[in-house]
């Protein structure tokens, strides 16, 4: 029998949209499911991915779509077509990013400060000569 051997892993992660990896010992189309409850008693079949033979090494991706913007799903992998059981813990779960038009993408201060402070403990800059050896400069 088939069996997950690694994952479900999250890539592809966006404000609608989000992919599960995953890697098999063997033949099988990987199933993704997505719900809100993190026992993922509400789960409904969101993707599926191609299937997965020795040619792609039994690794494949089950692409989701249709995800609202900022908001917290659960997921789970399976091997077939039938919906995973509720559990008593929480599946995994991600967030999915806000809509693009309200992303603040400017640095914030955090990142800026910690910017100067590498460039004010590195001190000077290195300047590359000729073959490779480095020179230190003060000027920059």
């Amino acid at each position: 029998m088939t069996r997950l051997i690694l994952g479900p892993l999250i890539g592809g992660l966006a404000s609608n949209r989000a992919n599960l990896w995953g890697r098999t010992d063997g033949p099988a189309t990987l199933h993704a499911w997505i719900g809100t409850n993190p026992d993922l008693s509400d789960a409904q079949l969101a993707g599926s991915s191609l299937p997965l033979s020795p040619e792609n090494g039994y690794a494949g991706v089950a692409p989701v779509g249709e995800l609202l913007p900022d908001a917290r799903y659960h997921y789970a992998l399976t091997l077939t077509d039938s919906p995973p059981l509720p559990q008593a813990g929480a599946y995994p779960g991600f967030t999915t990013f806000p809509p693009a038009e309200s992303a603040d993408l400017s640095p914030s201060p955090l990142a800026l400060a910690s910017v100067q402070r590498i460039r004010t403990a590195a001190g000077s800059s290195p300047r590359w000569t000729r073959r490779g050896s480095v020179s230190r400069s003060a000027s920059c």
